[in-house]
């Protein structure tokens, strides 16, 4: 184990995938088969088993613009948060990977091979 090791996590991905569908149940069932295709497990740089599941479809949005291109939204959410929090509050609330040491690390990066090495971290 290497000083970037923990054990006291779980990490899931939040995907957000482009369907073409007839139907707001047709783009789930689409979406929800493609992400069950690509369920699979492997050995992480610890010689732990990694486990990509498919949990849930928790939204689906119809797009207005006819043509993908530059600026298209693919995805949003809105957040209702009492007035008085802060804005770095909210990032670590609904974030939380981006903090380290209760401030948002604004240079985190999450990657595949190297998911923990982490850019300026000591």
């Amino acid at each position: 184990m290497d000083k970037n090791y923990t054990n006291t996590h779980k990490t899931y991905e939040e995907s957000i995938m482009l369907v073409k569908a007839q139907s707001f149940e047709h783009a789930y069932s689409i979406a929800e088969k493609k992400a069950k295709d690509e369920e699979h497990d492997y050995l992480n740089p610890y010689e732990e088993t990694v486990e990509w599941k498919y949990v849930d479809a928790l939204d689906c949005f119809h797009l207005f613009d006819e043509t993908l291109k530059t600026g298209t939204e693919l995805y949003s959410r809105f957040f209702r948060v009492p007035k008085d929090v802060p804005r770095e509050k909210v990032i670590t609330l609904y974030y939380p990977e981006t903090v380290e040491e209760d401030e948002v690390d604004k240079n985190f990066i999450l990657r595949y091979r190297d998911f923990n090495a982490r850019p300026n971290s000591t």
